[in-house]
């Protein structure tokens, strides 16, 4: 986008659609935070021997879904961030 052309909406649109990733990795940071507290009692359920090991394995199946997950919503928050920031600086320079 042209930085001539930019809008105060087009700055807005872009910090909402920021605000939107930034929400879902942190949704996404308090699921894996439930998880791993499950996982943590699970361990100690199959050490104490009240649970099988196939909660164990659920668990793993979780956590390795979670992590490549990871990935692509830190990269589509950092993507966000940075594309608002050029978008920003863009129309600061139109403004003075």
């Amino acid at each position: 986008m042209d930085g001539q052309n930019i809008t105060k909406w087009d700055v807005l649109m872009q910090l909402e659609e920021t605000q939107e990733s930034i929400t879902h990795l942190n949704k996404f940071c308090l699921d894996m935070t439930c998880l791993n507290d499950s996982l943590k009692h699970s361990v100690l359920d199959y050490a104490d021997g009240k649970a099988e090991g196939k909660d164990l394995y659920v668990h793993n199946d979780m956590l390795t879904k979670g992590s490549a997950d990871c990935t692509s919503i830190i990269d589509d928050a950092i993507k966000n961030l940075e594309d608002c920031r050029t978008l920003l600086n863009a129309f600061l320079e139109k403004n003075n």
